[in-house]
């Protein structure tokens, strides 16, 4: 393992969606002398190991030995120089033995067998969600960004061509070119937006089709921007991406690591860039999706009526408010999208929007944030009632992982919703992604995270909201501390054990935690190893003989509807 501070280190990353030429970039920039460009290595979009190794569900999407292609690779070929059978099942038998790393572990011991070269990382993954490329900023502060643009029908048009013949595709081939569009519109807003909190010397923007096309114009600024040589033989060597040792399909039990169409074709070749901003006569897109587009589109410099070589493509940061703004996704106000609603409203940096920053806004700030941003799902009256006809309450789900916790908070939060009322979702696994993302597994973090979620359920409930927490919370006293602190608030604080027996919860397993606890390879899983505190007296405990998930539901609503004022539009 590496002996310099994370601080020191300044990796490079390439931040763009799927299907933007970012193979071919980093393929490139890796064959300059002072940088390395690593393969796909799609470490930030879990927390640890272990969930780099669980399995999708079947057909649910890309298999796990796929998706780990690169990474494998990448250990094989800096453990011992050559990406053989052999030596990539010794590097899935060194992931499997560090299952309870951290990612950024991974990555640090990556950068030190490549030290002193500057490694790139390109995974699209990276800015599929906030969480991943919040962590990958938090894990190296002095790393630098390669904003990676590509014009929008280019990138569709490639998504449609790569995704539409994977087993896992399910989506109907009149909805695939929406979808499609807002992957691209979506990722480059994130990125966009991420690139005005770091500032121009770490974040750089590039039209692919001009880097691809004028690589003698282009690579040099890019050099000069990194801090690292410029002249002719560097240039010279990066424009040989087929001399990677990544550039091939790899071995037959770690095929690809890179983007299939890359690895079929990995020398430098033009590409093209579509003559019109308007989208192909045979797609069909929604017009706020469309709208949304064009303004990254003319952002991005791919405006008609400019010169497509002008200023070689290249800008720093530097997006507009509107196109900071995101329709959220979801049909819950989830943790996450408040958090986000909470860094635009309160003019917090969502890199700074941590629950000491969260707890400390007073309750009106957590009404304008958490509801402004979703009218689209509450009716008008129930704008302007909130926070005075609806009394706020805690809904405190705990249970065994896979129990059903956040199934039923989620059915609750949809009849709330479209009962005119404002609930919002506390899940566990996203809190654990960006609130408690500093918190492990120990008794200690347990009771830490348990403390956070309490603390902001209580501001929560004060702003007059419903608060469905989703949460293990093993230990009685910690459950005990947040009834408590709501108490002293008078406020309403309901415990619902969701009571699923060990077995039914193994055979659900959708997370597959309890496969790797019984193999031993992740530690102090909640029902395995780790100790679960049954509550003694909740306010209601639901077993699989109570029905399903709504029928479950109906049960919480009838617990609510008699002690918290709710609206009822019969929904």
């Amino acid at each position: 393992m590496m002996t310099s501070s994370r601080s020191e280190l300044a990796p490079v990353f390439v931040l763009a969606p799927a299907r933007s030429c970012s193979s071919l970039v980093a393929a490139m920039l890796g064959q300059h002398p002072e940088l390395y460009g690593f393969p796909e290595l799609r470490l930030f979009r879990a927390a640890t190991v272990a969930e780099l190794l669980i399995e999708p569900q079947p057909g649910a999407g890309m298999p796990a030995r796929e998706r780990t292609a690169g990474l494998v690779r990448a250990l094989a070929q800096l453990h011992e120089g050559r990406q053989s059978v052999e030596a990539v099942e010794r590097a899935f038998d060194w992931l499997r033995s560090r299952a309870a790393w951290d990612v950024t572990a991974v990555f640090d011991h990556l950068l030190a067998l490549i030290a002193p070269l500057t490694g790139v990382e390109k995974s699209p993954e990276t800015t599929r969600s906030d969480h991943a490329l919040s962590r990958a900023s938090r894990a190296y502060p002095s790393a630098r960004y390669l904003h990676l643009v590509r014009h929008p029908w280019s990138t569709v048009a490639s998504m449609l061509s790569a995704w539409s013949g994977l087993s896992y595709w399910k989506v109907p081939s009149s909805a695939a070119p929406q979808l499609c569009l807002d992957t691209w519109r979506e990722q480059h807003a994130r990125i966009a937006a991420f690139g005005e909190q770091v500032g121009p010397e770490r974040f750089l923007r590039v039209q692919a089709e001009n880097l691809i096309n004028h690589p003698g114009e282009v690579l040099p600024v890019l050099c000069r921007w990194l801090g690292i040589s410029s002249d002719e033989a560097c240039i010279t060597a990066m424009v040989h991406p087929e001399r990677s040792p990544y550039s091939t399909w790899g071995p037959s039990n770690a095929g690809g690591g890179f983007d299939p169409k890359f690895l079929t074709s990995p020398a430098l070749h033009e590409v093209s860039v579509p003559s019109s901003l308007a989208p192909p006569a045979e797609w069909s897109f929604r017009v706020p999706s469309l709208q949304g587009t064009m303004e990254l589109v003319r952002q991005f410099g791919y405006d008609a009526n400019r010169a497509r070589r002008e200023d070689v493509g290249m800008t720093r940061f530097g997006a507009s408010a509107a196109s900071r703004t995101r329709t959220p996704a979801c049909r819950e106000l989830t943790v996450s999208t408040l958090v986000t609603a909470l860094g635009e409203t309160c003019k917090v940096a969502p890199k700074r929007a941590t629950w000491r920053a969260i707890l400390a806004m007073p309750p009106e700030a957590f009404l304008i944030s958490g509801i402004g941003k979703h009218r689209k799902y509450l009716s008008a009256d129930s704008m302007g009632r909130v926070g005075t006809a609806q009394r706020g309450a805690t809904v405190w789900f705990t249970g065994l992982p896979c129990s059903g916790k956040t199934s039923v908070a989620s059915e609750v939060a949809r009849v709330l919703l479209n009962s005119g009322n404002c609930p919002v979702v506390l899940d566990g696994d996203e809190l654990r992604r960006g609130l408690s993302a500093d918190l492990g597994f120990s008794a200690t973090d347990r009771n830490e995270h348990v403390r956070r979620v309490s603390a902001l359920a209580h501001r929560l409930a004060r702003a007059g909201i419903v608060v469905l927490v989703a949460l293990v919370s093993p230990y009685r006293a910690g459950r005990g501390a947040a009834r408590d602190l709501h108490r002293a608030s008078e406020l309403d604080f309901f415990e619902v054990h969701v009571d699923t027996p060990l077995d039914e919860c193994e055979r659900r397993d959708t997370k597959g935690l309890y496969r790797l606890a019984r193999a031993g390879r992740v530690p102090n899983v909640t029902g395995i190893d780790g100790p679960y505190e049954r509550p003694a007296a909740p306010n209601l405990r639901l077993t699989p003989a109570d029905g399903d998930v709504r029928e479950q539901a109906a049960l919480v609503l009838r617990l609510l509807v008699h002690r918290v004022s709710l609206k009822d539009n019969n929904a």
